[in-house]
């Protein structure tokens, strides 16, 4: 999660980015209650550390899919476990959510899974992160 922002608008309007975050997200509260266009990638798993015999991570592991959710619609299924998403690999979680944040709703990605998977690769069509 970001703890400052230090991007600033076009010189035309002369307001930092939090300020006009803010605004954005105050509006999305305040008419439905949450947020609801993020505008973050998301991938619809719970996911976990999977770590090798020695303990160094070896992939992120699928706990759980949300039904219907980008991941399930791609065949990605709970026991999976991804090497890497969009060519970059995901040894952790942290890995997975950095590939994750440089990426956009509806953008498609190959996301490799351990050789033991039915599916060695697939693509992904990223759904939005709504809360």
């Amino acid at each position: 999660m970001y703890t400052s922002l230090h991007v600033i608008e076009p010189p035309a309007t002369r307001r930092p980015f939090s300020l006009t975050l803010r605004g954005w997200l105050a509006g999305q509260l305040i008419a439905p209650g949450t947020v609801t266009k993020s505008g973050r990638a998301w991938l619809g798993i719970t996911a976990e550390r999977v770590a090798d015999a020695s303990g160094q991570p070896a992939g992120v592991g699928v706990v759980a899919v949300t039904p219907g959710g980008p991941a399930a619609k791609a065949g990605i299924a709970a026991g999976d476990i991804m090497l890497s998403v969009a060519g970059q690999p995901t040894a952790s979680v942290t890995g997975l959510q950095s590939v994750l944040a440089t990426r956009k709703p509806g953008d498609r990605v190959p996301v490799r899974l351990s050789p033991n998977g039915a599916q060695p690769m697939v693509t992904v069509t990223l759904g939005s992160l709504t809360s």
